[in-house]
């Protein structure tokens, strides 16, 4: 049961969140050429990527797990080999979170824009240096888009409710309560990779599993969301040519700045 599984996202200070680099600073919407109706970065030649616990049933590491799976997606779509390891995670999560490995009291999740800054600081994740995170408002779908189109993928912070535990689609109550079972956070903290975007259905990858989510559900239950570039798979992914509509030169100066 999901209910089983390990979660440890700290609530965002959405303070910060809203102080760093956002994707409407980089991002103009009104030059984008016409997107697909529909993405999913998770297949690649027609076949299903793996996504791997890394270790997210034993340790609060979802914040690491997540980022593995980021580049996991990038990586292949990049047509690069991502050989990453539940010691390359737990060593993220031990430099990252402070986890000391076989002291449970350590084991105490993490900040996910925190973990993000570190790693432009010049932190490595497996090897690989993240070039740039942007902040994007979860209830913007239209800029949600368009980061998973640029980026290959989102990376979500959500406050899971206790009904989405045995639920096959994340999705809001139908009668649209937020309380008792579908509170915010009455379950707990968690980040995951979104690999998979249409206007009517997303998907994500966790605890080895794909679980389709629609955008009412990020729009009351996702707290924060990003879209990340891994230095040496970018470019790859975008054909070595800067997507129309995509400031990259601003980029790269706000990272400077945050680096800095």
């Amino acid at each position: 049961m999901l209910s089983r599984m390990k979660l440890g996202r700290h609530p965002a200070n959405l303070a910060k969140v809203a102080a760093h680099v956002q994707a409407r600073e980089v991002i103009d919407l009104s030059r984008i050429p016409a997107m697909p109706a529909a993405r999913d970065w998770s297949m690649v030649d027609g076949q299903p990527l793996a996504y791997p616990m890394f270790l997210n049933d034993q340790l609060g590491i979802c914040t690491c797990a997540s980022l593995g799976h980021s580049q996991i997606t990038q990586s292949a779509n990049s047509g690069v080999e991502a050989a990453i390891t539940d010691d390359d995670v737990k060593s993220a999560y031990e430099r990252l979170c402070g986890y000391v490995d076989g002291n449970p009291a350590t084991d105490n999740g993490g900040n996910m824009l925190a973990i993000g800054q570190a790693l432009i600081g010049g932190q490595l994740f497996a090897g690989r240096r993240l070039a740039a995170i942007v902040a994007i408002n979860p209830k913007d779908s239209d800029m949600l888009a368009a980061a998973s189109e640029f980026c290959g993928g989102l990376w979500l912070g959500w406050n899971l409710p206790v009904a989405w535990q045995n639920a096959d689609i994340w999705d809001v109550a139908p009668d649209g309560s937020t309380s008792g079972d579908w509170a915010p956070r009455s379950w707990g903290g968690h980040a995951t990779a979104s690999t998979a975007w249409s206007p009517a259905l997303r998907g994500l990858k966790t605890w080895t599993i794909d679980k389709p989510y629609t955008p009412a559900a990020a729009a009351v239950y996702c707290e924060e969301a990003y879209g990340l570039l891994w230095a040496d798979l970018w470019a790859r992914l975008a054909g070595g040519l800067c997507p129309a509509g995509l400031d990259l030169q601003k980029l790269t100066d706000l990272m400077a700045a945050v680096r800095g």
